[in-house]
């Protein structure tokens, strides 16, 4: 559907610290998370995801960059963002996991030269016309699409709000499927015109 992710972690509202998923930092402690996606999409599918974002749901922060350090985001400049955290005895607030606007354009860089030495790298039989085809998709995407996250700051969001940060996702892909189903209507009325002028009339002969 033009999003390609890449990590993930879902939401976590104090949990114990031991537990065997979600748990990290020894026992006797309490930990929480935002739930978090990174991924890469193309700029139509971000223009969509951004105008979702911003009317139907301003808890979710995102940030955008492509390989030519273009940047989209409804984030402050310099935002850092804790996603992982936790409470233990006798500690202070213990945050391993943040998401850092300077670290995700420092990111950025390595993270697209992988589209490059990891994946076209694969596809190097230059008389393979699939190869050289799957090349040039593989370019394609490591020039012009974006490298995206998303943040969930309503991370203690329960029923029908849990899970909200994939609702935009959903909402850009139903409503892309709508948009397409009626292209396909429109087409298939078209062409149905067009036989219909093409049809020549029968005619018949009467025998006397």
């Amino acid at each position: 559907h033009g999003f390609l992710t890449i990590n993930s972690q879902p939401p976590v509202n104090g949990a114990p610290s031991d537990d065997k998923l979600v748990g990290w930092g020894g026992p006797g402690g309490v930990v929480y998370q935002k739930a978090y996606v990174e991924f890469f999409c193309d700029s139509k599918h971000l223009e969509q995801l951004s105008k979702v974002i911003q009317a139907r749901y301003p808890y979710l922060s995102y940030h955008a960059l492509n390989m030519n350090g273009d940047e989209k985001t409804n984030r402050p400049p310099n935002s850092v963002i804790a996603v992982t955290w936790g409470c233990f005895p006798d500690r202070e607030i213990v945050q391993p996991t943040v998401v850092d606007a300077k670290s995700f354009i420092a990111w950025k860089g390595e993270c697209f030269s992988l589209w490059l030495s990891q994946w076209a790298s694969a596809y190097n039989d230059e008389t393979s016309e699939d190869e050289l085809c799957a090349r040039k998709v593989i370019q394609n995407i490591h020039d012009t699409w974006w490298l995206v996250n998303v943040v969930d700051n309503q991370f203690t969001a329960t029923g029908e709000n849990s899970g909200g940060i994939f609702s935009p996702f959903r909402d850009v892909i139903a409503e892309s499927m709508e948009l397409n189903m009626l292209e396909l209507k429109s087409q298939l009325a078209t062409l149905t015109a067009e036989r219909d002028a093409l049809r020549v009339p029968s005619t018949r002969t009467t025998l006397n």
